[in-house]
């Protein structure tokens, strides 16, 4: 290779429009990280004219026999991985320079860097504006040593001669870097793995410049470069930095030259900044970059011949070029040269679509030996380019997973319904049932259906009360108090205040002396006999609480001992303790119908607990972990009273329903209530817990958490899964059914950049102390999910849309030339006149179906993971009574949403933009005169990455394909084929249909209704159709 070329073994394709398709990434166990290499420059010295002699004498490069050496350099100590040679001003005649490197082995022989101004970049590109004069580097992992030799023909070495040599630095990934072999078929043409920049680790701050964007290539070109063939898998990568450090800063390129390079392992690596999303401008084939791309293979094949996992993989990277650009490796193309040394500007030459380098200058690349198998590369790739274009590869089914990934700001917006589990009565249904009409009987048969009212009389319940903490009981004077072992029964002095304590294992009864606290030896450190506090005359002890306050409960207090602790416990009869929860479970206001609800289910519960005690001590507990119970008033420290605990509307139900219970079979059924459920009840094991809808949760949604929102901060998930690392997502991998959204989250994974985990649904609502189960995520992703497949049934492969009575059916994709009917509602849209498949246009990855009803509505139908359209339908916009065609074109604005393109009734095509949450942010005109197609439809037709337009004319059936540019523009028109579309009543792209990773189209003959494939490849290219069964509906399928 010559001066500014790049190295010797490279691979270049030239230009047309290129493809894009995402391409597979190596996994590494070491995170790769950016390496920032190091630059040491030595002046390289002149040879006084009296030591000058002749290059012959220890030189083997023919071009440098009979000239004399102006300029040598010996330097040892630093060590480096590539070198070359820089100066300025002019070149003398006959210059050679040639260099040789030491490294553990020893020295190497004596390489001849190329020194051609020609061979480079394109020029006035933007490569060039910034080139200097240099040789092309020479390779050498960890080298230690490097001679330089520089002959001319007359006696006067360049100016600024200078050697520069490139720590490319060292990373733990870079063992790990490729070790990856397999390719994955993504494209018509199978590619292969190929390793990123940020996986070898490019230091990207030190780009200078944005290279070119080109059209497209013609063909490809291979190169080699110049260093030893020794190299280790694990220097590859420093090798691949030091080349683009040297062609940044050395030669003062853009980015390094080539768009790929393959070492001689096999491994594929990405070059120039932008060559796996688009075709850019090189600088690797001067004269010639604008319609060529560059791959170089690493090491010099002058007399080696690549090995053969290099061969297969540079006929696998031309393959995959080839197809990405639509042309025949085996063929010839002809080319315009921008000029060089060896093909003046604007001369035309033909050659062949895969060549050497040497084919387009004056330089030796890719080697004698390199270049010997050329032919052996181009017959390769084409026989892998023309498989995939006639392959067809089975695509199976996948479940889709319900997705929110990281929205743009710093919290995900949830919608939700309900509070807490969800299951037995909603109180507030219960006070919307009551508005309703219904009596307390009907409203706990409806929660509790199957089951049946009993009395149970008044029995004794006992409260753990875990209000008055672990430190024992402790009550203030009173008249009547009593103090019990259970064998025998003191009465205590009224005088003064007592308490119950844990103490060595026991407890210990005290009383209060002046501020410190007094026992008896006998009352010491009790044996483990639970001690009772009562006031029989009465029925009500007053018992002081940690925080000061006094509070009355009826009954008694037993204290236990609970390991070096202990708990209180109440002990009352079933209607004092159902008295009390009422009026702290439900509002009193209430209608009296909600309230006896209340109170049959709060006594109910109550006996189930009897009947499947929380201890041996205590059947049930204060909190809201049982039922919330704070007695029956509470005072201040002198007496007053501060807040009655009961309330005669609360004590009226609780009388109306004196000693009524709900039974299952005779048994104490487990009545459990929350705030509200959202809407729909939840289902657990028993039988009387059941899923279904609630019409009472939402009559009365004051105050009220029949629906919320909330904002969950994405600091919180991360903090609460800090193995994940930094979030990307959240993945809803089941839910309960029914109601919105699909129901209840059972499950859901949390994953970030560092892995992922999965909890259950309530465990993630107790950590980031959410309402409910019940929740889905509103705000937008920071990118929306592709359009395509336009997947309607959530199994990931594409289907059609079409209306189906009141409802909508999918034409469903087998993955395998068949498609069949498959419900999707069967109700909502009748009246609607327009529908189309949007894709995922709203917060999560799962695609959505948008219609235009008769009044010009439009509305939109999120779709679910189940594959239906079970969700109510939301209005997003009105005045589209205009509008005769909707066609789904995914992101065509490049803002990251969904968008949704329209056409009027007099051809003016208009972009509407999405928010990415279910709704537009604007509109605008892309252009007019479209009302001549009958068919309109969307896609990535040319893989670029980018949506493309496509429409068949209505005069002549001919297909007019505008190509995407990005930010809602398109190309002008391109006729394709000469095919006449006119007898086809459908034609449009619902994704990939043949496995290739390709945008295909879908269409139906009109005659017979017979379905094809048609297969897409290349820049929209057309190939043979594919039967696909039949569809002989009348009815136009929807977009």
């Amino acid at each position: 290779m010559a001066a500014r070329k790049f190295l010797s073994a490279s691979v270049a394709v030239l230009a047309l429009t290129g493809a894009f398709v995402v391409l597979p990434t190596v996994e590494v166990s070491a995170k790769p990280a950016p390496v920032k290499p190091k630059l040491v420059r030595v002046a390289v010295p002149s040879v006084p004219v009296a030591q000058q002699r002749s290059a012959a004498v220890a030189t083997p490069s023919a071009r440098a026999a009979g000239k004399r050496v102006v300029a040598a350099l010996t330097s040892t100590g630093t060590s480096f991985d590539v070198a070359g040679v820089t100066f300025t001003g002019a070149t003398p005649a006959g210059l050679t320079v040639e260099a040789r490197t030491r490294t553990s082995a020893g020295w190497s022989r004596w390489f001849e860097l190329a020194v051609d101004d020609g061979d480079g970049p394109d020029p006035g590109s933007a490569d060039a504006k910034r080139a200097a004069k240099t040789t092309e580097p020479l390779t050498a992992a960890g080298a230690t040593g490097l001679e330089v030799r520089v002959a001319a023909s007359g006696t006067t070495a360049p100016a600024g001669l200078t050697a520069t040599l490139v720590d490319a630095g060292s990373s733990a990934a870079d063992a790990q870097v490729g070790v990856t072999p397999p390719g994955s078929a993504v494209a018509a043409v199978t590619q292969p793995t190929i390793i990123t920049r940020a996986e070898w680790g490019a230091d990207e701050s030190i780009r200078t410049c944005t290279p070119e964007t080109i059209t497209g290539v013609k063909g490809a070109v291979v190169h080699h470069t110049v260093n030893a063939n020794d190299y280790t898998q694990a220097q590859a990568a420093s090798l691949v930095r030091g080349i683009y450090a040297y062609h940044v800063q050395s030669n003062g390129w853009c980015d390094i030259g080539y768009q790929f390079l393959v070492d001689r392992f096999g491994k594929v690596y990405e070059g120039r900044y932008g060559s796996l999303t688009r075709f850019v401008q090189g600088a690797q084939t001067a004269g010639f970059n604008t319609e060529t791309v560059g791959v170089s293979v690493i090491g010099d094949y002058q007399t080696l011949a690549f090995s053969q996992a290099t061969t297969d993989a540079v006929s696998k990277v031309i393959a995959w070029l080839a197809d990405r650009a639509d042309f025949d490796p085996a063929g010839t193309a002809t080319f315009t040269s921008a000029g060089n040394g060896k093909y003046p500007a604007g001369t035309v030459v033909t050659k062949s679509r895969v060549s050497g380098h040497r084919d387009y200058g004056q330089t030796e690349c890719p080697g004698d030996a390199g270049y010997a198998q050329i032919s052996s590369i181009r017959s390769s790739a084409a026989s892998i380019w023309t498989a995939g274009r006639q392959s067809f590869t089975v695509m199976s089914p996948t479940p889709v997973v319900e997705t929110f990934t990281r929205p743009a700001g710093t919290a995900f917006t949830l919608s939700g319904h309900g509070s807490g589990h969800g299951r037995g009565m909603s109180q507030y249904g219960a006070n919307g049932a009551a508005r309703a009409g219904l009596t307390a009987a009907q409203i706990t048969s409806f929660y509790y259906p199957g089951t049946t009212l009993a009395s149970q009389g008044d029995p004794q319940v006992r409260i753990y009360l875990s209000a008055l903490g672990s430190g024992g009981t402790t009550v203030p004077p009173q008249a009547g108090l009593t103090f019990s072992d259970g064998k025998a029964t003191t009465v205590l002095s009224s005088s003064t205040s007592w308490r119950i304590v844990p103490d060595g294992g026991g407890l210990t009864l005290q009383w209060r002396t002046g501020t410190s606290w007094t026992s008896s030896g006998y009352w010491k450190a009790w044996k483990t006999t639970p001690l009772v506090l009562s006031r029989p005359s009465t029925g009500v002890l007053r018992v002081e609480l940690p925080s000061g306050l006094q509070r009355d409960y009826a009954g008694s207090v037993t204290t236990h001992v609970w390991g070096t602790a202990a708990r209180s416990v109440n002990t009352t009869n079933a209607e004092s303790h159902t008295r009390a929860v009422v009026p702290n479970e439900m509002p009193p206001s209430w209608p009296a119908a909600a309230l006896q609800a209340q109170a049959i289910a709060a006594r109910s519960y109550a006996a189930y607990a009897r009947a499947h005690p929380l201890s041996v001590s205590y059947d049930t507990c204060d909190s809201t972990s049982c039922q919330v119970y704070r007695g029956i008033a509470d005072y201040d420290a002198a007496g007053t009273l501060r807040t009655a605990r009961l309330d005669s509307r609360s004590t009226a139900a609780t009388s109306a329903t004196a000693g009524s219970v709900v039974r299952y079979n005779g048994e104490a059924a487990l009545t459990e209530f929350g705030s509200s459920n959202g809407g729909m009840t939840v289902a657990s094991s028993l039988p009387y817990q059941v899923a279904k809808a609630d019409p009472y949760d939402g009559v009365d949604v004051a105050g009220s958490t029949h629906s919320w929102t909330s904002s969950l901060d994405l600091t919180r998930i991360e903090a609460a899964y800090p193995t994940t690392g930094t979030l990307s997502s959240l993945e809803v991998l089941s839910r309960s059914g029914g109601g919105d959204w699909g129901g209840r989250i059972v499950s859901v994974r949390v994953t970030g950049s560092a892995g992922s985990v999965t909890v259950g649904g309530d465990a993630f609502r107790s950590a980031m102390g959410l309402r409910s189960t019940w929740w889905t995520v509103t705000s937008a992703p920071a990118v929306s999910s592709p359009t395509l497949p336009r997947d309607l049934t959530a199994d990931s492969l594409g289907d059609a849309l079409t209306p189906s009575g009141s409802g909508a059916a999918a034409l469903a994709y087998s993955g395998n030339k068949s498609f069949s009917l498959k419900t999707l509602t069967t109700t909502g849209f009748s009246g609607t006149s327009l529908l189309t498949g949007v894709g995922p246009f709203d917060s999560d990855n799962i695609a959505d179906v948008v219609a235009r009803r008769s009044d010009g509505t439009l509305w939109l139908w999120s779709g679910s993971a189940t594959g239906r359209l079970d969700r109510a339908p939301v209005k997003i916009g009105t005045g589209w009574g205009g509008i005769n065609l909707l066609v789904p074109v995914g992101d065509l604005s490049g803002d990251g949403h969904t968008d949704l393109l329209a056409r009027t009734s007099t051809g003016t095509l208009v972009l509407y933009l999405g928010n990415g949450a279910g709704g537009f942010t604007g509109s605008r005109q892309i252009t007019t005169g479209w009302q001549m197609f009958s068919h309109i439809t969307a896609g990535d037709f040319d893989g670029d990455g980018r949506t493309d337009v496509a429409g068949v004319r209505s005069s002549d059936g001919r297909l007019y394909f505008y190509a995407g540019l990005g930010g809602g523009s398109l190309q002008s028109s391109q006729v394709i084929g000469t095919t006449d579309w006119r007898g086809f009543s459908e034609f449009k792209s619902v994704g990939d249909l043949t496995g290739d990773g390709r945008h295909d189209v879908l269409v139906r003959r009109a005659s017979d209704g017979a379905l094809f494939i048609e297969p897409v490849t290349g820049r929209f290219v057309i190939g043979t159709p594919l039967p696909a069964g039949t569809h002989a509906w009348t009815t136009r399928l929807g977009q």
